[in-house]
């Protein structure tokens, strides 16, 4: 990619989804195969993008646990661990909704004012995230985000 003197700008907004039902009980850079990529647009590659929120709701009663955000810069062979979400036990029914829980990055909800940059790259250095979960929930962690694509400026 040739260095250019165009500024970039976050632009373009997208939806990022995944539902974890696994339990990942290893926090190394390599956690088990129950972490579940979030699949980003393509046109992440080009000039990146920012994560402007994620979010998680139960789709069934859980107990306390934490959710876990990974990121990979080699194909998913490398999964380091940038942002968590702790998570209060919560009964859901038809009369209870699911409690709403947000993942926090550098100690703050990631959000437009605390965006995760995702940088551009192709292939086997594309940007890649990763959802997972220290207990396991039969119905699923539902696991939605938003996020801006970055684009230069005509």
């Amino acid at each position: 990619m040739s260095a250019s003197n165009n500024a970039i700008f976050p632009q373009l907004s997208f939806g990022v989804s995944a539902v974890v039902t696994g339990a990942n009980t290893t926090l190394s850079d390599t956690p088990d195969a129950n972490a579940v990529e979030l699949v980003l647009p393509a046109t992440v590659e080009t000039d990146g993008a920012q994560l402007v929120a994620l979010w998680a709701l139960p789709r069934a009663t859980c107990s306390a646990t934490v959710l876990y955000l990974y990121r990979s810069l080699d194909g998913g062979t490398t999964k380091r661990l940038i942002a968590t979400a702790a998570v209060a036990a919560d009964t859901v029914s038809t009369t209870d909704a699911p409690a709403e829980v947000v993942f926090k990055l550098k100690g703050a909800s990631i959000s437009e004012s605390n965006p995760l940059y995702l940088p551009p790259g192709s292939g086997v250095g594309k940007t890649r995230l990763y959802v997972g979960a220290s207990v396991a929930l039969a119905a699923g962690w539902a696991i939605s985000g938003d996020g801006l694509l970055m684009q230069k400026a005509a």
